[in-house]
């Protein structure tokens, strides 16, 4: 039960609300009264309520210095604030503090126990919050989260078609729990500077958003997993049927908060692809292909945003454009013409803004594309370190503007090279 206590210089106030309200129906029980600001301080250390109903005016005591006071404590209560009239400054700076309500007297016991619904919904999402916190605790610390991960690096990621082992044979030989329900893959990606921030830093971001990752999406899955590759975070979600709405609530929540957060870490954008949910564990690859292509979508779309694959419409892209750039790159290599190359690159552009069936998973193909062709031709014995190098610096864009002006830069860096 929810433990509450009551705080009024009037004994006969805290008698009332003692006495008005349903605490059995309410799941809660009143563990003390406190008639001045040192019983209020000292009965919240000792007793630990989960809710204290507040006078905001005692004597000797202003209630808001009482809710300054605990709010920068760990282990605040929710708290609702009575007053015997309406007062606009003092509501204000209480909200300010996180005040959970404020009532007016004279109490009336629907309006009380209306409040104290709410309240004690609050203090059951903070519960879920601190208990999922504990659970990301254990998880960090149980060494088995690394067997975990192997399923996701070398199952998940490296298997193609189907998963051959069935939900009971992963849970036993990786440690998972997954149950029956839905399995989805969502893709967190990370998009920063990488000449402005060192590596540290978005491992760090990285981190932070695991933790919220985890706090928002435990309470809602069976099992959550997250695998950090480059500048991506492989989340691995296992649901109950009946909670899919809630689940995509919650995601919604998730990108809602981390874009609040975002300040905190080091201004780091980042978007979230969205993989279809998928009702056989077997069949989950098709949800990281799908996450995979939902990702690259953020090139379209922008940051901050739950991203979902497009359904393409018509062909695929036009192979014809990276044929011609690999024409012109060969020729501006062959004349040492850097410009040629960057008119190339500009045709590229008149393409794609052009195309309106185009997804972001196109764009980035062709980009890709069009930079391998590059360094194939300018510095072919370097091909594969560079292209890999390329393309992992493409998956930090956000946005088609940014990945062509990439592709510029690449294209000027390869022929300083050549030049000297």
């Amino acid at each position: 039960m929810l433990k509450v206590l009551i705080a009024d210089d009037e004994k006969k106030i805290c008698r009332l609300i003692n006495m008005i309200c349903d605490w059995d129906r309410l799941n809660m029980t009143v563990v003390g009264n406190a008639y001045n600001r040192f019983e209020v301080l000292e009965k919240t250390d000792s007793l630990q309520p989960d809710i204290l109903i507040l006078d905001i005016k005692m004597p000797g005591c202003d209630g808001i210095e009482v809710v300054r006071r605990l709010s920068a404590r760990d282990t605040a209560p929710q708290i609702m604030m009575i007053s015997g009239h309406a007062d606009f400054e003092y509501a204000h700076a209480a909200i300010r503090y996180g005040v959970s309500s404020y009532l007016l007297k004279p109490i009336k016991k629907t309006e009380l126990e209306k409040e104290l619904s709410k309240i004690s919904k609050a203090c059951c999402q903070k519960r879920e919050r601190e208990a999922a916190a504990s659970r990301l605790k254990k998880y960090i610390e149980d060494e088995s989260a690394r067997n975990r991960s192997v399923f996701i690096r070398e199952v998940l990621m490296k298997e193609t078609g189907d998963i051959l082992s069935d939900r009971e044979d992963i849970n036993e030989r990786y440690g998972y729990k997954f149950e029956e329900g839905m399995f989805r893959v969502l893709i967190l990606q990370l998009h920063y500077n990488s000449e402005k921030h060192s590596t540290e830093v978005p491992q760090n971001a990285a981190e932070k958003y695991k933790e919220a990752i985890l706090e928002s999406l435990s309470p809602v899955c069976s099992e959550t997993e997250i695998y950090a590759d480059g500048n991506k975070l492989y989340i691995l979600c296992n649901y109950p049927e009946d909670e899919r709405e809630s689940f995509d609530k919650e995601v919604a929540r998730l990108v809602q908060r981390l874009s609040e957060r975002r300040f905190m870490l080091w201004k780091i954008d980042f978007s979230l692809g969205a993989g279809k949910p998928v009702e056989d564990i077997k069949g989950l690859r098709n949800s990281l292909e799908d996450a995979l292509s939902a990702a690259r979508e953020v090139l379209v779309e922008g940051c901050e945003k739950v991203l979902k694959s497009r359904v393409k419409q018509g062909r695929k892209y036009d192979s014809g454009v990276i044929r011609e750039f690999s024409q012109q790159c060969a020729k501006a290599v062959e004349l040492l013409e850097e410009q040629i190359a960057i008119d190339a690159v500009e045709k590229l552009k008149e393409y794609t803004g052009s195309e309106a069936s185009l997804t972001g998973e196109d764009i980035f193909d062709i980009v890709a594309a069009a930079g391998k062709q590059m360094i194939l031709t300018a510095a072919p014995a370097q091909e594969d370190a560079e292209s890999m190098r390329f393309c992992a610096e493409c998956e930090l864009c956000t946005s088609v503007d940014a990945i062509l002006e990439l592709l510029k830069k690449e294209i000027c860096l390869l022929f300083d090279r050549l030049r000297n």
